[in-house]
């Protein structure tokens, strides 16, 4: 397993992501594993998409979130059966395209996060993005859905991206990322990280030391991430 070496000292250390005075459990992430028709697979050890126990120590806070936020739900999309050449063409440039979008809202992303970070301190709370507009600045939980936001926009599906809560080994807290499953939904989803408190650049969520996926949401959905 190619392990990515961990920011050296994130910019941001008090960025955190606080669930409620219950205990969490974190595991090491296993190496990335590969599906049978040779397509990347979920990381190795971790079930992503499992539901979401009401009792959850995020559960609240997930589901506040995500009343308050009040997102219209967007249509499918649909065609005809392709051309077998030209959808290959196309499915290619498209991802090379979107890939392009995604380091764009990075860097932009991060530009926003050198100016408006501030720590919401012991009184978490993960603001709509109305509420972010309105306040001008929070920590990695409202800097996050910058990301979320501009790539959703962007045409970024349900089921593409998801808001995320990773837990730091080693005594890290937790932290607010966007996961894009850029393969498909049973793909090793993409870490998209502004802040670069987990990394640098988008890393394949298998491929990353000490850190360990707790919850995975949207506007819609959520799901708890629990070891195999």
């Amino acid at each position: 397993m190619v392990r990515v070496a961990r920011a050296s000292r994130p910019r941001y250390p008090s960025c955190v992501v606080r669930p409620r005075p219950l205990a969490w459990i974190a595991a090491l992430l296993a190496a990335c594993v590969v599906s049978p028709d040779g397509s990347p697979g979920p990381p190795a050890g971790w079930e992503l998409r499992a539901p979401l126990a009401p009792g959850h120590v995020f559960a609240p806070a997930i589901r506040a979130w995500q009343a308050a936020q009040g997102f219209e739900e967007l249509p499918p999309a649909s065609a005809p059966e392709p051309d077998p050449g030209l959808a290959r063409e196309l499915a290619a440039f498209e991802r090379e395209l979107r890939s392009t979008v995604v380091g764009r809202v990075l860097g932009w992303v991060r530009a926003q996060a050198d100016v408006r970070f501030v720590d919401d301190g012991a009184d978490d709370h993960w603001p709509t993005f109305g509420e972010l507009l309105h306040r001008g600045r929070d920590d990695c939980d409202g800097l996050e859905l910058l990301t979320f936001r501009l790539l959703r926009g962007a045409g970024f599906g349900r089921g593409e991206i998801y808001r995320a809560v990773l837990a730091g080994s080693e005594g890290e807290a937790h932290h607010m990322v966007t996961l894009w499953f850029a393969d498909g939904p049973g793909s090793d989803p993409l870490v998209l990280d502004p802040l670069h408190q987990v990394v640098y650049r988008p890393t394949p969520l298998g491929e990353i030391a000490g850190w360990t996926p707790v919850v995975l949401f949207d506007e819609h959905d959520a799901f708890g991430a629990r070891a195999r």
